[in-house]
């Protein structure tokens, strides 16, 4: 039998109970192997997602591969546009591209989901077919098509200028099962990366940039997805992990630094891990 309360999840059918209760404002739990919520609270309402929303770009990016529309060995050409835009400080997190690198689908894929590099993202997203407009387009339409009932997405990063992304932690659970499911092998292949190696510092070094998730290196077998970050969205993160063919996925978000979210996502997802035999 199961006990629900607001952001409370009790197993009492279990002889020595598993209580889950978060401190982020927004979370949601899920052991989606089982179908089965853990804990939630305010899992339904609106949040921005910050880079969060990159697991949706990346779903789109994944899906135009197995169509056939793009390859991972394609290589794209970094516009003057997309650099200006997201080099240096005012572009957040970057890979250090340059305007007019040529660069592999394979590549930009690294860079936007293991370091989550804003100038990749820009270039992957205005690549296609009709640029940015109708990559958004395919944002909102696959969205729907795989039921991201209260999603709507207005850039590929969730951090443009008048960015009104908006999403919640059910349909990012969702969203991520999704990713994991369809396309299992661009799962492991980018999600699971802990350092990305690109750009070159003023000695002429690689830059090596290190994975934020904060369940590698806490938790075993954790495994993606995201992390974000606005001063809108606050610090949040969509993270999974598995355990005796048990995947647990996990959304949180609203917290107020880097730090809380650490010690929220490891926090929670080790209680989630301990209650699978």
């Amino acid at each position: 039998m199961l006990c629900l309360s607001l952001g409370l999840l009790i197993d009492v059918s279990r002889s020595h109970a598993e209580t889950l209760q978060a401190n982020a404002p927004v979370a949601l739990v899920e052991d989606v192997s089982a179908g089965r919520i853990l804990m939630q609270k305010n899992a339904d309402h609106p949040i921005a997602p910050a880079s969060m929303t990159k697991i949706m770009t990346a779903y789109v990016i994944f899906d135009l591969i197995d169509q056939g529309k793009m390859r991972l060995e394609q290589v794209l050409t970094v516009s003057p546009a997309v650099w200006k835009r997201w080099h240096g400080k005012q572009g957040g997190a970057t890979m250090f591209l340059r305007a007019g690198e040529a660069v592999s689908v394979e590549n930009l894929l690294k860079g936007m989901l293991a370091v989550s590099g804003n100038d990749a993202t820009y270039a992957l997203a205005s690549s296609i077919p009709g640029g940015l407009d109708a990559f958004v387009a395919l944002m909102n339409k696959e969205a729907r098509s795989i039921g991201l009932a209260d999603s709507y997405f207005s850039s590929p990063n969730g951090w443009s200028n008048n960015d009104i992304t908006r999403t919640t932690a059910r349909d990012l659970v969702l969203l991520a099962r999704k990713t994991i499911e369809r396309f299992p092998q661009f799962y492991v292949k980018f999600y699971q990366q802990k350092e990305f190696l690109w750009g070159k510092s003023p000695t002429g070094q690689l830059i090596r940039q290190h994975n934020k998730n904060p369940l590698f290196g806490h938790i075993d077998h954790a495994d993606g997805l995201k992390t974000g970050f606005t001063t809108n969205a606050g610090y949040c993160f969509t993270g999974s992990a598995t355990k005796n063919n048990h995947r647990i996925i996990m959304v949180i978000a609203g917290l107020p630094s880097a730090h809380a979210r650490a010690d929220e996502a490891i926090r929670l997802m080790q209680m989630a891990l301990s209650a699978i035999p």
